[in-house]
């Protein structure tokens, strides 16, 4: 079995891994986590070929071998994954996209499952809170689940910190609207609406908001993400206005199935921006991309090379 496991959501990455994980335990299998930031060619061919008398099937969990990987190393897993031993189990698990351009990932997508994980929309962020809210005391209305979305949107790890802080709250009482938003706070202050907004026009703001972001706890690699998840809902809902010039945030939320507080803000921020302006900040956003995957640059540096970068 080979696994390529990757996405924008790092929190189901994750969570898919464990899973994964356990099942190889099930099966007892000799587990082996490999960083491909610090593994050596030769470390990896001994992790596949080093058995024992007890532990006869392998599984070899490798992190960003397309980010992080040396070439020799990412030759030597093109070997391995041409004519893989039958007693190996390979999961390469990558925090993001991987260069669909490369070789690597040309191979891979004949000899690998592709599990990729991107941000739920709101009807998948709605059930998954729906799943999440059975495992705890607690309990919310739709209203409750509806403002919770709204505040948090598809940041998992946060959203789940927030039904932990609910549940604890609660004791098992059921929550309302008004609860929820007096215990939880819109998402990201300063918003992504507010760095995005300073981002387009390489305000000086932007490096003030992204220093607050990531000084309170924000990864700079998730911040990348939800720009560039904000950027597409622009993208889309400036297309949609050129179909329907009139088109208000009610339209937009029966179209795309987003929450109405959603639709209208995302809805005003198409307005104040050109579509070159947006068109501009994807490529950045595409040509950050790819050096965050050669190892060109970090995501912290990333970050401030959008907002610095030359139109």
């Amino acid at each position: 079995m080979i696994v390529l496991l990757c996405g924008e959501d790092l929190f189901q990455v994750r969570q898919h891994l464990d899973s994964l994980k356990e099942e190889a335990a099930r099966q007892e299998f000799g587990i082996v986590d490999l960083d491909a930031e610090e593994a050596t060619a030769e470390r990896f061919r001994d992790a596949i070929f080093s058995r024992s008398l007890f532990v006869t099937d392998s599984a070899i969990f490798m992190k960003n071998l397309f980010s992080k990987g040396s070439a020799e190393l990412k030759e030597a897993v093109l070997r391995i994954v041409e004519v893989p031993p039958a007693h190996l189990s390979l999961v390469l698990w990558e925090e993001g996209l991987p260069d669909r351009r490369t070789k690597l990932f040309h191979v891979l997508g004949k000899r690998a499952t592709l599990v990729e994980k991107r941000f739920l929309n709101r009807f998948g962020l709605i059930q998954w809170i729906r799943d999440q809210v059975k495992t705890r005391e607690l309990s919310l209305s739709p209203g409750a689940v509806e403002v919770l979305v709204s505040l948090v949107g598809p940041d998992l790890f946060r959203m789940t910190n927030e039904l932990e802080k609910l549940a604890a709250y609660g004791g098992g009482q059921p929550l309302d609207e008004a609860a929820v938003r007096s215990l939880v706070e819109a998402s990201l202050p300063p918003t992504i609406f507010e760095f995005l907004d300073a981002a387009s026009t390489r305000s000086p703001q932007a490096i003030v908001l992204a220093n607050q972001l990531m000084q309170a706890g924000e990864d700079p690699l998730h911040l990348l993400s939800m720009v560039a998840y904000q950027v597409r809902n622009l993208l889309t809902v400036q297309d949609f206005l050129g179909q329907q010039p009139g088109a208000q945030s009610a339209e937009i939320t029966r179209r795309f199935g987003w929450h109405p507080f959603v639709a209208q803000k995302t809805l005003q921020q198409s307005r104040t921006f050109s579509k070159k302006a947006l068109l501009t900040l994807h490529t950045r956003l595409t040509e950050l991309d790819t050096k965050l995957k050669t190892g060109e640059t970090d995501p912290a540096d990333a970050v401030f090379l959008l907002v610095t970068a030359r139109a």
